[in-house]
């Protein structure tokens, strides 16, 4: 039976005098799977806390990643997928809730919801003054700093507030950094910090020096 004839019957036995165009062409894609990993579309970013309010650790997914299935064209190139837009206002605890992931046109996900966790808690702010300490000195030369000190500022949410204290905080100004020195003051720095301390500033900055021989 020919196409023409299969048509007309299946139109009613309607007569079908010809067909154009008669020959149709298909382009076939390579289609391949991959695992991609989740990302979150939070709007109104840094607005989302309520006063006093701010993250207690990273934002994590569940599951943390998903398979795509898509043309290789569009696969091969993609190593996340989004949440759809997330609105969320005055935080003021943690929360674990089910959000929908942004559809991609060819794309098929293994699934289409994954779990969003959003650890929040309070937080306060502190700050006092510590020492600056002096390295890559030759023991030929004394240094000096004026201030000796500087005020160290930040913040930590209340679940964390027991595992901060002064001494985590080492200021420092390096010797070998007086020949780069633009004027007549040094850069002071810091020592690494556990992460779970926010919006840390140092008061001053930068220092005078002095050398003696």
């Amino acid at each position: 039976k020919t196409a023409r004839e299969a048509l007309s019957q299946e139109l009613g036995n309607i007569q079908i005098l010809n067909i154009k165009p008669d020959t149709l062409f298909f382009r076939f894609t390579e289609m391949i799977t991959k695992k991609v990993g989740i990302k979150h579309n939070i709007v109104g970013f840094p607005k989302i806390f309520e006063k006093q309010y701010m993250f207690n650790g990273e934002i994590s997914y569940v599951p943390d990643s998903i398979i795509v299935s898509g043309p290789n064209s569009i696969i091969d190139t993609l190593n996340n997928v989004y949440t759809e837009p997330i609105h969320i206002h005055n935080l003021n605890d943690s929360i674990s809730k089910s959000y929908l992931l942004e559809k991609i046109d060819q794309v098929v996900f293994s699934r289409k919801k994954i779990k969003l966790i959003i650890p929040v808690d309070k937080f306060t702010e502190l700050s006092y003054p510590v020492n600056i300490n002096h390295i890559n000195v030759p023991d030929s030369v004394i240094l000096k700093t004026f201030p000796n000190s500087v005020r160290v500022t930040y913040r930590v949410t209340l679940s964390y507030y027991d595992k901060v204290s002064p001494e985590m905080f080492e200021p420092y100004v390096d010797f070998n950094d007086i020949e780069a020195a633009i004027s007549s003051k040094l850069k002071v720095l810091l020592s690494d910090i556990p992460e779970y301390i926010h919006s840390l500033t140092l008061y001053p900055s930068s220092v005078e020096f002095l050398i003696e021989m």
